[in-house]
């Protein structure tokens, strides 16, 4: 049986939690159209191009013949932060025992793979702009309740969005 204060602060947990995930999810999307990336070649760059980039350069990831520790493989690794978030949102709706448990392993995986970004870059030398900052907030905005109530607590909840 839930007490009065429980169910008090419930409520208020799924009050931060629903404004992290409006929050977040525009701050996440306005990054896209921002300038994310300073390249030598093509000068700066939109998030969604990088996205697009990154997410293509995936399947090269496998044949890459110097193993994981590659520009590309890096970029690769990278682009698969946004299917995750996709992922993530998509099970969000969903309260299987499935879904309790794929969530907050996407979630970490995805946040986990953010350093592979700056790493990236630092080994290209390319420049990180303004639109990259915003993508990031906006990730952990999106996942990190969801991380923090994986390692917070014992009994899964629904999130009530």
């Amino acid at each position: 049986m839930k007490t009065r204060a429980t169910t008090s602060i419930s409520r208020k947990a799924n009050w931060i939690k629903r404004g992290c995930l409006i929050s977040g999810a525009l701050t996440y999307v306005i990054s896209f159209f921002l300038p994310a990336v300073d390249t030598e070649i093509r000068g700066t760059l939109p998030g969604w191009m990088c996205a697009c980039a990154s997410l293509l350069l995936f399947p090269a990831m496998f044949y890459e013949p110097d193993g994981l520790l590659t520009l590309n493989s890096l970029l690769a690794l990278s682009g698969l932060i946004n299917p995750l978030l996709l992922v993530y949102l998509g099970l969000l709706p969903n309260s299987s025992r499935v879904a309790y448990r794929i969530r907050p392993a996407a979630a970490m995986v995805a946040i986990t793979l953010i350093p592979v970004t700056w790493i990236a870059f630092a080994i290209s030398k390319e420049g990180i702009e303004i639109g990259h900052v915003p993508w990031v907030a906006g990730l952990v905005l999106l996942m990190g309740p969801e991380i923090f109530w994986h390692f917070t607590t014992s009994t899964p909840s629904k999130l009530e969005v």
